[in-house]
């Protein structure tokens, strides 16, 4: 008798009892290990460290003058205006390397081009 009443006192989930998990009590221990979002995984907010930046800064010069010619070249600069653009650009890069095939004229031998050392096979 006494089974029977600790039996009843165990909570039925899916795996104890012949209910499917859709008609179950959701189970709540889980929760604790959630992040923030309440989503589950808690987000990383760093930044990648294989993030690559290549920025470049080139002057536009004004050597001469639109209207009448005249030579900027000793004039000092009175004000700079900055237009930039950015391209983000996801980069595969193939290099393809062809050996040469050529037949002795005088023997018959067919000799081939040496490869580099790192492309032991035809795909790397």
């Amino acid at each position: 008798m006494l089974s029977i009443f600790l039996e009843r006192q165990t909570k039925k989930d899916s795996t104890n009892s012949s209910k499917p998990p859709s008609q179950t009590e959701k189970d709540e221990s889980s929760i604790a290990h959630q992040g923030s979002n309440g989503k589950g995984k808690i987000e990383n907010s760093c930044i990648a460290g294989n993030t690559r930046v290549n920025q470049t800064v080139t002057l536009a010069e004004v050597r001469l003058c639109d209207v009448c010619g005249e030579d900027f070249s000793e004039a000092p600069s009175v004000h700079h205006e900055r237009r930039t653009k950015i391209d983000i650009v996801f980069e595969k890069v193939v290099e393809h390397v062809d050996a040469e095939i050529k037949q002795c004229p005088t023997c018959g031998s067919t000799i081939k081009g040496r490869f580099p050392a790192d492309m032991p096979g035809p795909l790397q």
